[in-house]
């Protein structure tokens, strides 16, 4: 826009004084750009402070006086955007939210807490699931996240940074899984099983003979951001020798 003003006088502020709507320009993913100074006393723009000279780094700090052709052009003040952190788990096809962080800014988060298996517990989703049919088994366990610790960076339509669950899952059958007659160290697929079979059932699979009567199992189950380990079931489960019950 040109205008023209008198030598020896100062120019206008055109957004001030209404010429021009307030000039705008693109965020990216990881700044945003804020025209000009709000005061914080008045709530109000600041007049000149969304100017700066040709060539200058810095903004106007009041009317600049004209003695010659002068370019006056847009100053935006530069700030890194906020992100909220959100974290989902994958429960019975649909995306269960169980955290949310305060907003984080860009190229920062690594040193966020993810959620623990109780959180996700109480937000309404599984960390485990197992279907046992005729012998068959499949089953899924939580292993954790598909993000962090990083940093985050989001996509630039991204109003927030998503990070999803990991699932480790598998198809086998009863047979195949406890096939080996030492089962004194069970892997947690295994144990994940177990909980789910009742005494008649391992009984027929001849688990339970499989299992010394002096051999205690113990086991910290589940995947925890705070613990390792991997937590599978939310109540115990005691295996001990020919007495297994679950």
């Amino acid at each position: 826009m040109t205008i023209y003003v008198k030598a020896h006088n100062p120019a206008p502020d055109i957004y001030d004084t209404g010429l021009i709507s307030m000039p705008t320009r693109q965020k990216t993913v990881r700044y945003e750009f804020n025209f000009g100074t709000i005061s914080i006393k008045t709530g109000k723009y600041v007049p000149y402070s969304g100017w700066k000279q040709e060539n200058s780094t810095e903004p106007l700090a009041d009317a600049p006086i004209i003695e010659k052709n002068t370019i006056i052009e847009t100053y935006f003040n530069t700030s890194t955007r906020s992100y909220p952190i959100r974290w989902f788990v994958r429960d019975d096809n649909q995306n269960v939210l169980v955290k949310t962080s305060t907003p984080v800014q860009y190229g920062e988060g690594a040193s966020q807490t993810a959620p623990t298996v109780e959180e996700i517990h109480t937000a309404g989703a599984n960390t485990c699931s197992v279907t046992i049919n005729g012998g068959q088994v499949e089953y899924s366990i939580f292993d954790g996240w598909d993000k962090l610790p990083i940093n985050i960076n989001p996509s630039i339509n991204d109003e927030s940074f998503d990070i999803y669950s990991v699932w480790k899952t598998g198809e086998t059958t009863i047979t195949e899984m406890f096939d080996d007659n030492n089962i004194s160290n069970l892997t947690p697929e295994q144990l994940l099983v177990l909980s789910a079979m009742d005494n008649s059932t391992r009984n027929l699979y001849g688990i339970n003979s499989k299992i010394g009567i002096n051999t205690r199992i113990t086991y910290n189950m589940g995947y925890d951001s705070k613990e390792e380990g991997t937590v599978l079931i939310d109540s115990p489960l005691l295996l001990e020798g020919g007495t297994n019950q679950g």
